[in-house]
C-alpha cells in the first residue's frame, strides 16, 4: 500500500506521481460518496413524511420517493427492475429498499457506503485512525442483519442512523485532519458533490412530472405573474427547504413567510448558508487552490480552477431576478454542466497518470 507522498516526492519519480493519483482519487471519491449519502437519506426521509399526506394519494400525481430517481438519474435503472410493476404502498416499499439496501443496486445506499469504505481503506495512511473507524463502522451497521428488518418496521428509525453515521464520518474527518491536500481533496469531492446535488434537488422539485416547467420571468414582469398554480404552492417551496435542511435556517434569517424569491436567493445564492449553491462552489474553490499550492502549481491555474472560478463569478454576482429572466431551469443546467466540467478537469489534472 503506498503512501501519499510529499510534492518534492512525486517530482522525483513517476512512480510517486501514480501514487499520488491513486491516493488523491480516493480521497476525492471518499468526499463524493459520504456526502451522497447523507442527501439521499436526507430525501428519502422527506419522502417518507410527504407519503402520508393524503394528497400524495392521488394516482394522477408521482409519490414522493419516485422523485428520487430524477434526483440520483435512475429511474430507467429503478424501471428495468422487477420491483418497478408493483403498485401502491407496496411498490413505495420495493422503490425504498431498492434505493438503500440493495446491494446490486450501484446507487443504494449499501453500496455507495460500501465503495466510500473501500476509498478509505486504500488510503489508511492518509486518513486518521478515528475516520477509518467511523466509516468501518458505518458499513457494518448497515450490513447487519437487523438492518433489514428495521428497514420494514421503522424506516425512519434506519434512516436516523445511517445519518447520523454519515455526520459523523464528515465530522470526525474535518476534527481529525491537517488542513494539507489530504484534506482538501475530501472537501473538493465534498462540494463538488454538494454543488450537484443541491442543483438536481431544486430542478426535480419544480419541475412537473415527465416534463420541463421553465420558470422564466420576462424583464420587468411581476414575479405573482410568474409562479401561479397549484404545482407552486407554498408547500412545494417548503419542501424544497426541507430538501436542503434549511427551512430552520431561512425562517431564522427571513423571518417572514415562505416566497419563492427568497427561497431561490436562500438556496442559490446565500454566501453563508452550508448547502447553497454558492457556498458550495466557493469551498470547492479554496479546497482546489489548496490542492494547487501543495503541489506548487498555484501560478497556473488548471482548467478545473478556471472552470470553477467562472462558476463562482457568476453565483457572487448574480441575483435571483437576472436567473429568473434567463430562466431557472436553464440556470441549473448551466450549473450541472459546469459541474460536469469541473469533475472531468480534476480527473485529467491529478488523477490521470
Amino acid at each position: 500500500m503506498g503512501t501519499f507522498m510529499s510534492p518534492t516526492s512525486i517530482r522525483q519519480t513517476s512512480r510517486g506521481n501514480a501514487m499520488l493519483s491513486r491516493v488523491a482519487e480516493n480521497l476525492y471519491w471518499l468526499g463524493r460518496y459520504v456526502e451522497r449519502v447523507e442527501t439521499l437519506v436526507r430525501l428519502l426521509e422527506l419522502s417518507l413524511q410527504l407519503e402520508l399526506d393524503s394528497s400524495w394519494q392521488d394516482e394522477e400525481r408521482e409519490r414522493p420517493l419516485t422523485r428520487i430517481l430524477d434526483i440520483l438519474s435512475c429511474r430507467l435503472d429503478f424501471e428495468r427492475n422487477d420491483a418497478s410493476s408493483i403498485p401502491g404502498d407496496a411498490g413505495s416499499k420495493a422503490l425504498l429498499k431498492w434505493l438503500v439496501l440493495d446491494a446490486e443496486n450501484p446507487h443504494a445506499i449499501i453500496s455507495m457506503v460500501r465503495w466510500a469504505r473501500e476509498n478509505a481503506r486504500g488510503t489508511q495512511e492518509a486518513l486518521s485512525s478515528e475516520a477509518w473507524n467511523q466509516i468501518n463502522r458505518l458499513h457494518l451497521l448497515l450490513r447487519h442483519p437487523r438492518m433489514a428488518k428495521l428497514l420494514r418496521v421503522a424506516p425512519t428509525r434506519f434512516l436516523d442512523h445511517v445519518r447520523r453515521g454519515c455526520i459523523l464520518v464528515s465530522g470526525t474527518i474535518d476534527a481529525s485532519l491537517p488542513r494539507d491536500e489530504v484534506f482538501h481533496f475530501v472537501q473538493l469531492g465534498r462540494h463538488i458533490e454538494r454543488l450537484s446535488l443541491t442543483s438536481r434537488i431544486i430542478r426535480s422539485t419544480l419541475r412537473k412530472p415527465g416534463e420541463v416547467v421553465e420558470i422564466a420571468m420576462a424583464k420587468g414582469g411581476k414575479l405573482e405573474e410568474l409562479i401561479t398554480g397549484d404545482w407552486f404552492q407554498t408547500s412545494k417551496w417548503s419542501g424544497l427547504l426541507h430538501a436542503a435542511s434549511a427551512h430552520e435556517a431561512y425562517l431564522r434569517r427571513y423571518r417572514t413567510e415562505i416566497e419563492p424569491v427568497s427561497v431561490l436567493h436562500f438556496l442559490i445564492l446565500e454566501p453563508a448558508f452550508p448547502r447553497s449553491l454558492n457556498f458550495a462552489v466557493s469551498r470547492a474553490m479554496t479546497a482546489l487552490r489548496g490542492v494547487g499550492d501543495s503541489s506548487g502549481s498555484s501560478d497556473y491555474p488548471t482548467e478545473a480552477e478556471r472552470a470553477l472560478g467562472r462558476l463562482e463569478g457568476d453565483l457572487r454576482y448574480l441575483d435571483c431576478v437576472e436567473i429568473l429572466e434567463s430562466g431557472l431551469d436553464k440556470f441549473l443546467g448551466g450549473v450541472l454542466d459546469s459541474t460536469a466540467k469541473v469533475g472531468e478537469f480534476v480527473s485529467q489534472a491529478y488523477f490521470m497518470t
